[in-house]
């Protein structure tokens, strides 16, 4: 699965606890990592799959470090009085801008954790070369 160029096929991994779900998805990192994908992950616990929002800002917050390292765009800001200078401050895809996207997206909140993930993808692959997060 991880030599796949386009994403077509996915993979859930469940169990029940105890059985070593986490050891075994800890033993595929370095073998992601070796493959140029991104390694983003955590356990979730019960309270964190309550509702779809909730498994969606537990995401976010695993993928936000390593997307805030990103610039996805630059705004230019001027500082006000008669000695005003310019300073050029860059957008970055940290926490909250991925927050900010999801509550903008209409749709469910699958359709919205696909969008931030798309636009996620897309700035990381712009910024060098990685197979897959």
């Amino acid at each position: 699965m991880l030599e796949q160029r386009t994403i077509l096929e996915n993979m859930i991994l469940t169990g029940l606890r105890g059985v070593g779900k986490t050891v075994l998805l800890d033993s595929f990192k370095p073998l992601a990592v070796e493959r140029n994908w991104i390694w983003v992950g955590s356990d979730l616990s019960e309270s964190t799959s309550i509702d779809e929002d909730s498994m969606a800002v537990r995401i976010f917050t695993d993928l936000a470090p390593v997307t805030s390292r990103v610039v996805v765009d630059t705004k230019l800001v001027h500082s006000a009085g008669f000695t005003a200078t310019a300073e050029t401050v860059p957008h970055t895809l940290n926490y909250q801008a991925l927050i900010d996207t999801y509550n903008r997206t209409p749709g469910l909140a699958l359709d919205k954790l696909k969008s931030v993930l798309e636009i996620a993808w897309h700035a990381l692959s712009n910024a060098g070369r990685f197979s897959g997060i």
